[in-house]
């Protein structure tokens, strides 16, 4: 069975999001301990798709290096490539995006969060977002 925490901007499951209005989000979380991270990636990637069909919108990829958006797993390859993507270093000016956020650290993270504002967010959670965990 596959785990997507779909959730409003109200419930937050024990993680502490950046007090931005995000209208959607899903949480891939990492706690399957044999769960391949394709499997993970492709899980929000559907998500975040679904999502920008219905608002009409394009999604837009965070990753924390751009290493990650070119030689990283295939399927956050391809979705890059039809879509858009950026990093909080290249931090190119994309606006307000609906962003999937690939197992990001904290400043990746809320750097994702501010391109949802207003729109949705999907993520892929990580080891590195140990500031993000609930007590």
């Amino acid at each position: 069975m596959q785990r997507l925490l779909i959730d409003s901007a109200e419930r937050r499951h024990g993680v502490r999001m950046r007090s931005v209005m995000i209208e959607r989000a899903a949480w891939v979380p990492d706690d399957v301990f044999d769960r391949p991270w394709d499997e993970a990636a492709a899980l929000a990637v559907d998500w975040i798709e679904a999502e920008c069909a219905e608002r009409g919108e394009t999604p837009l990829l965070v990753t924390n290096t751009k290493s990650a958006l070119s030689s990283g797993h295939e399927l956050l390859v391809q979705f890059a490539r039809r879509h858009a993507a950026t990093t909080p270093a290249t931090a190119e000016g994309f606006g307000q995006w609906p962003a999937l956020v690939y197992v990001p650290d904290d400043k990746t993270f809320a750097f994702a969060q501010d391109h949802a504002r207003g729109s949705a967010l999907a993520v892929v959670e990580g080891q590195l977002l140990p500031s993000q965990r609930g007590p």
